[in-house]
């Protein structure tokens, strides 16, 4: 039984989807979901409305007459006795399920923009303004030496992953050894590059010094991508996945969706799956990098077009969750500064790759260890505690702790501050949200306990600390 009188209480808000004769209800409060079908979902309503199983029983008795009284209470207190394991419905009273905000002071890996030069003029960069800064100052560039010591202490303080980007990290001549060393040392390195500089030479050197290689390619539909990437980019970005493929490279195709490519992201995903013979993709929502309207409006995706392709991606891979769909996480934050921080080839540390501005420096690796500014970064202590309840939207939307407001950076490199909310994607983040747990959702139940209380660790680990 459930208790002596039978009290069990439902969540006192809800919100319900139905999909394919399946009901997904979602408890904002606790932040937890579970998947039912019709016969389910009119217990949790009984129960919402009496408050007691003593009270439904007879009411599903006349309902369900093929089977005895007996027996429909049985079903019940087993179904009950699920729900209230997995945090969805309660005994006795309403039990607030804690979520805890751990701030995470040793990253668990550190981008590595190796340098500001590139090889394209990709119309919509994130980083043309850095790169004018860069050029400005003429700062000097971090020695091999130095990127030794850092690997070697972030290593000891607990970071796992290194990531080479740019500009194009492959115009760095450290990028090669570096990656290399950080394999050896048994640690975790990533390559994103456009690929154009990958040949026979280097193929299998890159191959073995990186454990993943990201490669830019924006769309399966040539005349695309390079409308955006520029001209005869295409079949070399092809020649190279090839190349790396013959060394069994593990390869992931990334694409930066816009209004120009939105409506080709599953055809590329399939094409990328079925002919490049690559299992990991990533379409990545663009993202602006400055504040001028005349210059990011013309590569933001058209809101309806982006959630009508995620509806024909969802339906396309119905049959392998996981793949185009990720489990949800809890979380506060995007992760900007509490789990990840960038450092430029200038030894500056930031926040987030995206934010490689003046005003984010939070130290410098060629006058201070990285263990002294991860502990006294004024930056990087607020942007750790930052709290998606300080955006004043986001502070009254159910799906917060879910999203965790979106992008940080993109709110500071449009509005000039982190606590204004991303309306742009908005309604898509909600909607990639729901459509996250409709995936995990189809977890057994006997498993949903452990996956709902590990959600809360996945994205922040609270033992990183100095």
């Amino acid at each position: 039984m459930i208790n002596e009188n039978g009290i069990v209480l439902a969540p006192e808000k809800y919100y319900t989807f139905s999909r394919d004769g399946w009901y997904l209800l979602y408890d904002p409060v606790n932040v937890i979901w579970i998947r039912l079908n019709k016969d389910g979902v009119k217990i949790v309503e009984l129960i919402k409305e009496f408050k007691n199983i003593d009270s439904i029983i007879p009411i599903l008795a006349k309902e369900y007459t093929q089977q005895s009284k007996e027996e429909v209470q049985d079903k019940v207190q087993l179904f009950t006795n699920n729900l209230v394991s997995v945090g969805f419905l309660h005994k006795g009273q309403y039990k607030m399920r804690p979520i805890r905000h751990f701030f995470q002071e040793v990253p668990s890996e550190i981008y590595l923009l190796m340098t500001y030069k590139c090889n394209l003029r990709c119309k919509y960069c994130y980083n043309i303004e850095d790169r004018t800064e860069f050029d400005k100052y003429k700062y000097k560039y971090l020695t091999y030496k130095d990127y030794l010591r850092l690997v070697d202490e972030a290593g000891n303080l607990g970071v796992k992953k290194f990531v080479f980007t740019g500009g194009e990290p492959l115009l760095n001549h450290h990028t090669l050894r570096l990656g290399d060393y950080i394999v050896k040392k048994g640690l975790e390195s990533e390559l994103i590059t456009n690929g154009l500089l990958i040949n026979k030479a280097n193929a299998e050197k890159i191959s073995e010094s990186f454990n993943i290689i990201t490669i830019s390619l924006d769309s399966v539909n040539k005349k695309l991508h390079e409308h955006m990437r520029g001209k005869n980019t295409f079949e070399k970005i092809i020649r190279s996945v090839g190349l790396l493929k013959a060394y069994n490279a593990r390869i992931r195709i990334n694409s930066v969706i816009t209004n120009v490519n939105v409506n080709t992201v599953l055809n590329t995903w399939r094409w990328v799956i079925e002919e490049l013979d690559c299992s990991h993709y990533t379409p990545a929502l663009y993202a602006p990098g400055t504040n001028d309207p005349k210059f990011y409006k013309r590569f933001l995706p058209d809101m309806k077009s982006l959630i009508k392709e995620q509806d024909n991606i969802r339906k396309y891979f119905k049959d392998k969750p996981g793949i185009a769909v990720k489990y949800p996480n809890i979380r506060f934050s995007c992760g900007i500064a509490n789990g990840e921080i960038s450092v430029g080839p200038e030894g500056f540390v930031y926040p987030c790759h995206t934010l490689h501005k003046p005003e984010m420096r939070c130290g410098n690796l060629m006058v201070q260890n990285l263990e002294r500014i991860l502990k006294e970064s004024e930056i990087l202590k607020r942007l750790r505690e930052f709290n998606v309840n300080e955006i004043e939207v986001c502070n009254k939307c159910d799906f917060k702790y879910l999203c965790g407001g979106g992008c940080l950076s993109m709110n500071y490199n449009i509005y000039g501050d982190f606590y204004s909310n991303n309306n742009f994607y908005c309604k898509y983040l909600k909607q990639e949200q729901i459509e996250r747990m409709w995936t995990s959702s189809q977890i057994p139940l006997s498993h949903m306990k452990k996956y709902l209380e590990d959600s809360n660790f996945n994205i922040i680990n609270p033992d990183r600390t100095i």
